[in-house]
């Protein structure tokens, strides 16, 4: 129903339950609207996993950290291109924003062992101890059975009902062949959920519980704004056009464009991608700001993964494509052009994407884009490729017994991939890399299989091949609007927009400017969220 609220939230992903708890936490009233039909969002398609500097975690476990090491670390990767008073704004507010959710509202936390940043060699940099997650979150047990259909179930993630914490403690996902599978089918069976899911689960929960105002189906079409401050949102429901009005501000927590052909066409620099995350996130807070006079900052267009579809699998109506991440550190496989050359180091992906949007200006193509993932019959009977386990060839999956034949089958140079196989073959028989390093780093060796030694992400590859190909996806946005470290969204001219707010995604990354880690998004969409709520809450209320 329409009505006048302290906080009006649109989007609910992390960024936006976490402001509609921290708001009601502190006793003000407040309402989630949600474009979809069910809660969570992108955030709940995650890993679910939060980079938290200095976190009570880590110092329970004895792991040092301070804000300046973060910062540090931040700083020296950003590539110049951070805001200094939002990186310490983050740092700063992480830490008491996963502390806040859960002393006041019941949204478990723990540490997962042994998950280093990407860059842990490097300044300020950690082997563990800075990322965060949910426990599994046992749906049936905290959630009445109407809201347990409408929170959202991660198409990647729904088949492994584990938390992070199990995983890291069975040796990681490369030995998911040894894993219990009997008993996560159980859990399957009795509703747990996993990662994001799990984490908005929790989330959700707590609303509930404490009678909060979330509305799926209601689609928000544009901001009220009255002498120049926002006031509320308008949004097509069931019920017909109702209007949400803030007392003290809106937070626009939509996520980004990736799901909007025309607005990635319109502002991403490299080739278009596939969506990975929520199909709801169009773009549609971006649009509503920008119509207000928001600065946006564009940065490198879409946070950018490898992905892969199986033949016949959908959500939403559309191909699902999934992460292709962890399975390219696995040793006995590796990644390959149309010429049959690798062009990076499979266990980092953001070093696979740079080379995939490479553009040559000389031959105008982008040679790395048409890739392929290949593996041997050792690492085809070990493990599992999504929905495809162990063993299991099903009849989409390309094979052949020599690189010559299988480069014909997929249109890939006979020479070239022959070649590169021979190659690779003869330093990976010593566990070594010397062309791209692959398993160099704590972060690609933590993805590997711990039963491989001397590198658990490198052996030679013999026998029968296989081939996958990848394409260029999305799992978030880079570029979005600007907001000040009081998460204020900023108008053109350099002043905040009186009333609004942004958290998750639909901000550009000017926390952290070029560097990324794991987990990042989610952190700095649930920070920005406690930050948004608790700065809006200073204001003086509309009416």
């Amino acid at each position: 129903m329409s009505g006048k609220y302290d906080i009006v939230i649109v989007g609910s992903g992390g960024g936006g339950l976490t402001a509609a708890l921290v708001a009601t936490s502190l006793g003000k009233s407040a309402v989630v609207l949600e474009k979809g039909p069910t809660i969570g969002g992108t955030f709940a398609y995650s890993t679910g996993l939060a980079w938290i500097p200095n976190n009570r975690h880590m110092q329970a476990a004895g792991i040092d950290d301070s804000v300046e090491e973060a910062c540090a670390h931040i700083r020296s990767l950003s590539g110049g291109r951070h805001d200094e008073a939002l990186l310490r704004s983050f740092v700063t507010n992480s830490s008491a924003a996963i502390a806040f959710l859960e002393d006041r509202c019941g949204v478990p936390f723990e540490m997962p062992d042994n998950f280093p940043d990407y860059y842990s060699e490097l300044e300020g940099g950690k082997v563990a101890g800075r990322h965060l997650s949910s426990p599994i979150f046992p749906a049936k047990e905290h959630l009445p059975d109407e809201w347990r259909s409408q929170l959202t179930n991660s198409p990647y993630y729904a088949m492994v009902p584990a938390s992070w914490k199990e995983i890291q403690g069975w040796g990681g996902f490369g030995t998911v062949a040894t894993w219990d599978w009997t008993m996560l089918a159980q859990r399957i069976r009795d509703d747990y959920r996993a990662f994001g899911s799990a984490v908005a689960g929790w989330m959700l929960a707590s609303l509930i519980r404490q009678n909060v105002a979330v509305r799926p189906h209601a689609d928000v079409r544009s901001l009220v704004v009255d002498a120049g401050r926002v006031v509320g949102v308008r949004a097509s429901t069931p019920a017909g056009d109702e209007l949400f009005e803030a007392r003290y501000g809106v937070i626009l927590a939509t996520g980004g464009y990736d799901g909007s052909e025309v607005l990635k066409r319109r502002w991403d620099p490299h080739p278009m991608t596939v969506r990975l995350g929520a199909p709801t996130v169009d773009g549609s807070g971006l649009v509503m700001a920008l119509e207000q006079g928001a600065a946006m900052a564009m940065f490198d267009g879409q946070l950018l993964v490898p992905a892969y579809n199986i033949p016949g699998e959908a959500a939403a109506d559309q191909p699902l494509y999934r992460l292709f991440i962890r399975e390219l550190c696995f040793p006995g496989s590796m990644v390959v052009n149309r010429r049959g050359k690798r062009f990076g180091d499979e266990t980092f992906y953001r070093d696979l994407c740079h080379e995939m949007v490479h553009f040559d200006p000389l031959s105008q193509e982008f040679p790395n884009l048409e890739s392929y993932f290949i593996c041997d019959q050792e690492w085809k009977d070990r493990y599992p490729l999504a929905s495809v386990m162990p063993g299991d060839v099903p009849g989409w999956m390309i094979s052949a017994d020599t690189p010559a034949e299988l480069a014909r089958k997929i249109d890939v140079d006979e020479d070239g991939l022959t070649e590169t196989i021979a190659t690779f073959n003869g330093p990976a028989s010593r566990g070594e890399d010397p062309a791209f390093g692959r398993g160099s780093t704590n972060h690609g060796r933590n993805g590997g299989d711990p039963s491989v030694q001397p590198n658990p992400c490198v052996r030679p590859l013999q026998g029968r091949l296989y081939a996958v190909r990848m394409a260029l996806g999305t799992a978030g946005t880079n570029s979005g609007l600007v907001i000040n470290h009081e998460a204020q969204v900023m108008h053109v001219r350099g002043d905040p927009i009186p009333g609004l707010y942004a958290a998750g995604n639909v901000a550009a990354n000017l926390a952290e400017g070029l560097w990324y880690n794991g987990g990042i998004s989610n952190a700095k969409g649930m920070t920005f969220g406690y930050i948004a709520v608790r700065n809006a809450l200073d204001a003086a209320p509309v009416g």
